[in-house]
């Protein structure tokens, strides 16, 4: 018998203000981590200004994968680096295909 697959939830984050659109994306990831799931966050528009977010940094040490929209990037003068993966809207529609929610 075979364990079940680690759920994965899938969460977009589109808005660069810091309130609740940001706060909300981090407290969706935190849960999705203290149960058990592994949360992919996606950095679109004004929200790849958060790529730095020291919260969105420290979960990735506990199995956080985020990603960051790099034409958004460039275009808000954000330089790529290793804070997250760097990609595009095929790999955002790659991860809502593979997400269970």
């Amino acid at each position: 018998m075979s364990a079940d697959p680690q759920r994965k939830w899938g969460i977009l984050l589109a808005s660069g203000d810091n309130g609740e659109p940001l706060e909300g994306a981090v407290s969706a990831c935190a849960s999705a981590l203290d149960q058990g799931a592994i949360p992919f966050l996606y950095l679109l528009h004004d929200g790849t200004r958060h790529v730095h977010h020291p919260a969105l940094q420290r979960m990735r040490a506990r199995g956080l994968r985020l990603y960051c929209c790099s034409f958004n990037a460039r275009r808000r003068g954000i330089e790529t680096d290793d804070a997250a993966i760097y990609c595009g809207l095929g790999i955002l529609a790659d991860i809502l295909a593979s997400v269970d929610r």
